[in-house]
């Protein structure tokens, strides 16, 4: 509501409180009728109660909204319901938008049933379609002026009791349409301050079901992926933090013979081979230590208990904070390659025990004696022992084989003429008649003519090696027989890339035989990643290592041209007979499982590219900024040459290109270009609404030269264009454009679609946003109630809890931006020079470096990073503070030397209204520039910090608020207090003087009553403060309940005595001892015995009884009067409630004695229950309170003096109220006290200096000197410690008392003074 409204209209809407004050008679107050109200009390009460109504019935929603659990029905319904009652509307309708963009009905309220086709007829939807065109609210102050529906649309319209309408859309936080809320109105559109309600309301719904909208995608999403999962031939497992399995594919199970079931909620250790365990563990600790995946080769076991080996590619899984999470591991078998890697390296084994079991023995030959020399090991190849002999002789003749003697002869001949050494094989007969083959080597020794005179060499019993050979020949056949006839893709190489053998598996699965072994070796290459070095090299740095394997992948191309992806196990369990080193490769198809694993990159990169565009949308208000992030994003996601956005002009052919982003040295190309330049097919096909795609202009059909010369004019080959149409037409393209050929995926083309589609609605977001701000700018005066609004709607967090969101936000700065530092302060434009920063949390800085922090200037004067940001209006980097000329010499240079800051950021935080509350910066200790990507992430905090801050502000408003509200209450009741003073002064003096008229002592005893009615209502008014602040103060003492009760009926009983009631007491003997205020807790059975006489007919039954219930006591006050109905069983404790059946029983009151009862019970750690069945049937109060173990002490009578006969004594009274200073010091005489009157509180010091009193009463607030600096004065002056000095004063709280304590009063009366009690005071003093 704005202020002309309230100018032309005294009277606001009303609200149910509002209502119940109109009903209430007011007449037989002393506050009079409410006409006679002033009319800016009555508003503000009206608008303070309607909003508190709106504002619960908005909080109920919001808080039903978030929930996952709701009827989504009945939450519609319930929309439908509060939006109808916020604006005031006499029926609405709710409509959602379909996947075709039309809307469908969901939700009406107010409606005939025959409605629905009279919309339909009449096409009474034309609003609803026009805010969900414009993304806009739509106003019709007049249906039959409005040129959205037809004559006939008018008249039934105005036949449906609709005069005005109002349609606002649901718009999700990218800006799309989800639906429309309506509400129609039989006079005219709601105001502003409704509108604004409403909106809260919209942006709730519109939440709920971006939500829901999103949750049917993500299941759509997980079917997906679930169904990959069971279909892939590898296992798959999902382990969380704790190592236990969170999911297990099919295939996995049927692997291991388990059912699901069986292994969900196990540590995965309990399907692992118990050797393996500790290899499982340590892997993923790594994860969680930090490693992104690792690959782990170990044996798995099965049900039957049978362990299988298995290949895991294990990935972690991370939160956004990047904590660990679990992990995903697939599960490859390979068991057949492990058995075989075994087999080969067991027969390379007992190769190499063959080849080193030989021993050498050495020999040496004179040529001229045959005389021999041999070691023991010579002998012994021989088969002769240590001590015998080895004659050259016996040798040949005797243990030489007779079928090698010949051979013998002719190489130790040939080896004296060559000059050549001797080699020679040859086998000997042993003494025992074994045969061994021998293998001699030596070399002769020369004398000076050339003959040969003697010969060394060594010799070895080479049978075993022999042996070794045959059996490995019969070995390497096998392994040729195993290598072909195995299941799996196996291939045998040597390290030179020599293919040896193939399985017959490779050869069908590949077509390629041995006869191929160069596309075979070209493979390898890859595999092994052999470039330009020696393939042997390669194979020696890979398998270096004992028991070394290699893990990798490789793209291949079948005989038959299908490209497959392979996973290549391969290992080198030992080397040929030639010494090169033979490698088993191992080959498993995993091209599906690639295939899975890009779909799910794509659909990662696509949903990471909608967060990057939200990103850099959402804070943009500017269209041409919003084209240009768009432009920008896009372009660098596709790696395209250039991206750009246009705006079609009314010809419908002319394109105004406002923005572009160019890559590679790609010209921009903003400026205006007609379509049909470009070929009459794309315009014909833009227009109709279609996407236009050209992998290569060069080869397109539909292109003529003139075409082709535009195309390349702004050299473009290939391009993506999708037009936007808008209400029928065509009002903008966006387009990418590629310089060389290029074929658009079917994933590039819709991700271009989107972003057009998003692109627009974030234009007309903007658009709107920024009409909204042009209406707020003339709404300034209601600008601090919207901010009040949304601040309450929103996800509030206590007051004791910021420092902790302070907190969470700064570590939060620093873990994106990798810094060293970072702050969080709040400015304060109002203090020095242009503002001051304050601090609200930092990171990194020890006690003594925060210290200079803690204030900031945010001055002309700084030279800080976050000085001139705020004076730049937007954030500022300084990638190194030295060498900032802006900072040379400046005390902000030092404070950052001096904390060890290199570069700096200052990011400032906006509030909604664009005002600039405080900065987020961040601090390194090196010169630094952070990364785009890092500042966008930092924008969004930077978001919620600034509504964290301007929450906080509002929240200090509305404590300076409420205190405002206080200090009106107690000024209100001062003022009302004022002239009670005289009144109650002037009746006492006439009831002195009245002698025995009966027709006057009954009148003076009415307005005796009706004073004491008013102070009780001023009373009333202030205990609504101190209920509200819960400030009700105890003075607890141990008493009876029997001392309590007695004394709350001695007061409530005139009243029921002048009903003619019937009252009952029934009091246990048992004494019942409290630990309580007894002056409280007497008030709270006064209130209920009150109540039960006011709202009982006369001659009615009232009944108080007191029992005990264990440690408790129970207390009921029963009465047959008017009764309660069950839904004010409840509410009837709640401020200022009364029910409307018993307001023609009220005696007046303002509505709080049962909301003082209730919070005077609970302080007393007690509980109040109402009970009634129903109107009629009279009511129940029962107070239950605890009791205390130990006996009740005897208490004094209290603080109040016995009245003694009075005693005349000098007294002063001072008030600028004249005629209540005149009243009292008449009825003071009249007592027989001798008094002077004075009217300020310099005239009350002349007045003691002239002549010490005994007593003085002191007003408080008087002019030229107030009550408390005159109390002061007195007490300095000589004698004025022995003067009584009592404030009779309007003003009541408990802050007042304390306040006239500290200051010397001896007591402090409120006005209305009582008589008797100011005489007890006076008898008091002698």
């Amino acid at each position: 509501m704005d202020a002309k409204a309230h100018e032309s209209d005294p009277r606001p809407v009303e609200g149910e409180w509002l209502r119940r004050v109109r009903e209430f008679d007011w007449s037989a107050t002393p506050l009079g009728p409410l006409a006679a109200w002033p009319p800016t009390l009555r508003s503000a009460l009206a608008v303070h109660e309607t909003e508190i109504d709106h504002l619960r019935r908005l909080q109920a929603l919001s808080t039903r909204l978030v929930r996952d659990d709701e009827d989504e029905d009945g939450l519609l319904q319930d929309v439908m319901a509060a939006a109808i009652a916020i604006v005031g509307a006499d029926s609405g309708e709710l409509r959602l938008v379909r996947d075709d963009g039309s809307l469908d009905l969901i939700v009406t309220q107010g409606l005939e049933s025959d409605f629905h086709r009279f919309i339909d007829a009449t096409e009474a939807t034309a609003a609803a379609a026009e805010a969900a065109r414009g993304a806009r609210r739509v106003l019709v102050e007049s249906v039959r002026g409005s040129e959205l529906f037809g004559p006939g649309a008018h008249d039934a319209l105005a036949r449906a009791g609709v005069g005005a309408l109002q349609a606002s859309p649901l718009l999700a936080r990218d800006g799309r349409v989800l639906g429309v809320l309506s509400t129609h109105h039989r006079d005219a559109v709601p105001g502003e301050r409704d509108l604004l309600l409403l909106d809260l309301l919209s942006r709730q719904a519109a939440d709920w079901i971006e939500r829901a909208h999103a949750a049917g995608r993500l299941e759509h999403s997980e079917r997906r992926l679930q169904t990959i999962l069971n279909q892939t031939v590898a296992g798959v497992m999902v382990l969380d933090a704790d190592g236990r399995m969170s999911y297990v594919n099919p295939w996995w199970c049927r692997t291991l013979g388990y059912r699901e079931e069986e292994l969900i909620g196990r540590y995965v250790a309990y399907i692992v081979d118990p050797a393996c365990v500790e290899i499982a563990a340590d892997g993923l600790r790594q994860l969680e230590a930090g490693a992104p995946s690792l690959t782990l080769e170990k044996r798995y076991r099965g049900k039957d208990g049978q362990s299988l080996w298995g290949s895991a590619s294990i990935n972690a899984l991370r939160g956004p904070d990047g904590r660990y999470e679990g992990c995903v591991a697939v599960v490859v078998d390979i068991g057949g390659h492990k058995r075989l890697e075994d087999s080969l390296r067991e027969q390379a084994s007992r190769l190499q025990l063959a080849l080193s079991t030989g021993r050498l023995g050495t020999w040496h030959i004179n040529l001229q004696t045959l005389e021999v020399q041999a070691s023991d090991q010579c002998k012994a190849n021989f088969g002769l022992r240590p001590d015998e002999p080895m004659d050259f002789r016996r040798v040949f003749e005797h243990l030489l084989h007779p079928e090698d003697r010949a051979a013998m002869r002719r190489a130790l001949a040939d080896t004296n003429a060559a000059h050549a050494d001797y080699d020679a094989e040859f086998r000997v007969v042993w003494p025992d008649g074994s045969v061994h083959w021998i293998v001699s080597r030596g070399r002769a020794t020369h004398d000076a003519r050339g003959r040969a005179v003697a010969m060394t060499g060594v010799n070895f019993d080479d049978t075993e090696r022999r042996g070794a050979t045959e059996r490995l020949q019969q070995n390497e056949a096998l392994l040729q027989r195993t290598i072909e006839d195995a299941p799996l893709a196996l291939a045998l190489h040597a390290d030179d890339g020599q293919i040896l053998q193939l399985s017959r598996s490779w050869v069908e699965l590949t077509g390629y035989s041995l006869e191929d072994a160069p596309i075979l070796q070209a493979w390898l290459r890859r595999a092994y990643d052999v470039r330009d070095g020696d393939f042997a090299e390669r194979i020696a740095q890979l398998f270096e290592a004992e028991h070394a394997m290699l893990q990798t992948d490789v793209e291949i191309v079948t005989r038959g041209g299908q490209p497959r992806t392979w996973s290549l196990s391969a290992s080198s369990p030992g080397k040929l007979r030639d010494g090169r080193r033979f490698v088993v490769a191992m080959a498993l198809d995993i091209t599906e499982r690639k295939r899975a694993e890009a779909l799910l990159r794509r659909s990662a990169a696509r949903a990471a590219y909608r967060v990057v565009l939200s990103d850099a949308l959402r804070t943009l208000a500017d269209p041409e900024a919003i084209q240009r992030a768009a432009a920008s994003t896009l372009c660098e996601h596709l790696r395209a040459d250039r991206a750009m956005y246009g705006e079609v002009q009314e010809d419908g052919d002319t394109v105004h290109v406002t923005v572009d982003h160019v890559r590679a040295g790609m010209p921009s190309i903003v400026g205006d270009y007609r379509l049909v330049n470009f070929g009459e097919d794309l315009a014909h096909r833009l227009r109709d609404g279609r996407t236009v795609v050209l992998d290569d202009a060069h080869v397109a059909s539909t292109l003529g030269v003139d075409e082709l010369a535009e195309y390349a004019r702004v050299q473009v080959r290939a391009h993506v264009t999708v037009p936007l149409v808008k209400d029928s037409r065509m009002a903008a393209v966006l387009s990418v454009h590629q310089a060389t050929p290029r074929l658009w995926t079917g994933d590039e083309i819709a991700l271009i679609e989107e972003t057009a589609e998003r692109t627009w609605a974030a234009i007309e977001r903007a658009r709107a946003e920024a009409a909204v701000r042009q209406s707020e700018a003339r709404l300034e005066d209601q600008l601090a109630d919207a901010t009040l609004l949304q601040s309450i709607s929103a996800e509030l967090v206590h007051e004791d809890d910021q420092q902790q969101l302070y907190d969470r936000i700064v570590a939060a700065a620093m873990a994106i931006m990798d810094s060293q530092f970072a702050v969080l302060q709040r400015l304060h434009p109002e203090r020095g020079d242009g503002g001051q920063l304050e601090l609200l949390s930092a990171r990194g800085f020890d006690e003594d470096a925060a210290r200079p922090w803690h204030w900031i200037d945010a001055g002309p004067q700084s030279q800080s990073c976050s000085a001139a940001s705020l004076r730049l209006g937007h954030r500022n980097i300084v990638p190194d503070v030295v060498a900032c000329a802006e900072m040379d010499g400046s005390a902000d240079l030092e404070r950052y030397r001096h904390t060890g800051i290199a570069a700096v950021q200052s990011t400032p935080l906006f509030a909604r209204d664009g005002q600039v509350v405080g900065m987020l910066s961040t601090h390194w200790s090196t010169p630094h520039a952070p990364a785009e990507r890092d500042l966008r992430l930092l924008d969004i905090l930077a978001r919620q910090a600034a509504d964290l801050i301007e929450r906080r502000q509002a929240l200090e408003d509305l404590r300076a608020a409420d205190q405002r509200k206080d200090e009106f209450l107690a000024t209100l009741a001062h003022e009302l207090r004022n002239p009670l003073a005289p009144l109650r002064n002037c009746l006492h003096i006439l009831r002195a003087r009245e002698g025995d008229d009966a027709q006057m002592r009954k009148l003076h005893g009415m307005m005796e009553r009706q004073v004491a009615n008013m102070v009780r209502l001023v009373d009333d008014l202030m205990e609504v403060s101190r209920i509200t602040r819960g400030e009700i103060e105890l003075r607890r003492q141990r008493v009876t309940l029997r001392e309590v009760l007695e004394g709350a009926v001695e007061t409530s009983r005139p009243l029921i005595e002048q009903a003619g009631h019937h009252f009952h007491f029934d009091l246990t003997a048992e004494p019942l001892p409290l630990d309580a205020d007894p002056m409280r807790l007497a008030q709270v059975f006064t209130n209920l015995l009150n109540n039960a006489a006011k709202y009982t007919p006369s001659g009615g039954e009232i009944t108080l009884r007191a029992t005990r219930d264990g440690g408790v006591a129970e207390v009921l006050v029963r009465d047959n009067g008017i009764g309660l109905p069950q839904d004010m069983l409840t509410q009837v404790f709640d401020m200022f409630t009364q029910s409307e059946h018993g307001r023609a029983h009220s005696q007046g009151g303002l509505g709080i004695g049962l909301t003082l009862v209730r919070s005077l019970v609970e302080q007393h750690g007690g509980t109040v229950e109402a009970r009634s069945d129903g109107v009629g049937q009279g009511s129940d109060f029962v107070v239950r309170l605890p009791l205390v173990a130990s006996k009740v002490q005897e208490t004094s009578a209290g603080d109040w003096p016995i009245v003694r006969a009075p005693e005349a004594m000098s007294i002063v009274i001072a008030d600028d109220n004249h005629e209540s200073a005149d009243s009292m010091a008449l009825f003071l005489q009249m007592r027989g006290h001798d008094v002077r009157t004075v009217y300020d509180g310099r005239a009350c010091l002349e007045a003691i200096a002239e002549r010490r009193p005994d007593v003085v009463l002191l007003d408080l607030g008087m002019p030229v000197l107030d009550g408390f600096e005159t109390c002061q004065r007195i007490r300095s002056m000589p004698g004025g410690d022995h003067i009584a000095i009592m404030a009779t004063t309007g003003w009541g709280q408990d802050a007042d008392r304390q306040r006239s304590a500290q200051c010397g009063f001896d007591a402090h009366l409120v006005k209305p003074v009582d008589p008797a009690l100011l005489l007890a005071r006076l008898d008091a003093l002698h």
